[in-house]
């Protein structure tokens, strides 16, 4: 699994940013959505903070 020196995942990015085609695809390849950045927040806290409504549900 790849994190930067915060704990984010490429599905942390892509949920924080709303990009729910590439959240999609990362789902798809087996990424973690449970997996916590070092502040404990998951890639649906991310998501469900900034507003991304499609995001999130994709995630759930």
């Amino acid at each position: 699994m790849f994190a930067d020196k915060y704990g984010w995942t490429p599905l942390h990015r892509a949920s924080w940013n709303g990009h729910v085609e590439v959240v999609q695809a990362l789902m798809e390849k087996g990424a973690d959505v449970m997996v916590a950045g070092k502040d404990g927040w998951t890639p649906l806290h991310r998501a469900s903070w900034n507003g991304h409504i499609e995001v999130a549900q994709a995630l759930l």
